[in-house]
């Protein structure tokens, strides 16, 4: 008779690669525990060596200065829509550019990425009184009762934005009337340029 085949063992993690793992994991949560923690409002919870605004060792901010609100967007922000004036006087609504299709090179073609800043660099240097305020029309009827108000020049290398570019910032719709979103317009300012490039 032959011997019965044994199920090979499998082999244990080392002990160190577990104590490297646990370490590891708890530097991380520590870690994120003090970046939370300093920038919550002020309340009675003080972590061990936490700097208060008046006194003590160590601060987070010293190693973490941008906070959490680097990465987020405030959802209360006017949403920036961007129009074309065609030949015919009428207004194109500009589709910010796919990234995520075969014709964006599957986000491998940046430029879709640099029309927002692209579009900040036009509107930077514009002093908010020359935004026409307060329309609670179509985007299009807003803009066809806005002159251009100046000439600015786009400077980036590789210009998506030419000709007399429409620019309307919209508030958002507050979550309580997301039920009446078909009658009711948020008020929108308006902004006209001639951008040449």
């Amino acid at each position: 008779m032959s011997p019965s085949p044994t199920t090979p063992r499998r082999a244990a993690a080392p002990r160190s690669f577990v104590l490297a793992v646990i370490t590891a994991t708890a530097l991380y949560g520590v870690l994120a525990t003090y970046s939370i923690h300093s920038r919550l409002p002020f309340n009675t919870v003080r972590l061990p060596g936490e700097r208060s605004h008046l006194s003590g060792p160590f601060s987070i901010q010293f190693v973490l200065p941008q906070g959490w609100k680097f990465f987020t967007k405030s959802p209360r922000e006017p949403e920036l829509a961007l129009y074309r004036r065609l030949d015919s006087g009428t207004w194109e609504h500009v589709n910010p550019l796919p990234v995520s299709d075969s014709s964006g090179f599957f986000r491998l073609d940046r430029t879709a990425r640099a029309q927002g800043v692209e579009m900040a660099l036009l509107t930077h240097a514009i002093p908010a009184f020359d935004w026409k305020a307060r329309c609670r029309r179509s985007d299009e009827d807003c803009l066809g009762d806005t002159v251009p108000v100046r000439t600015v020049r786009n400077l980036t290398p590789t210009p998506t934005l030419c000709g007399t570019i429409g620019f309307v910032a919209r508030e958002p719709l507050p979550w309580a009337w997301a039920s009446h979103r078909d009658t009711t317009r948020m008020p929108a300012s308006s902004l006209v340029l001639r951008v040449q490039c």
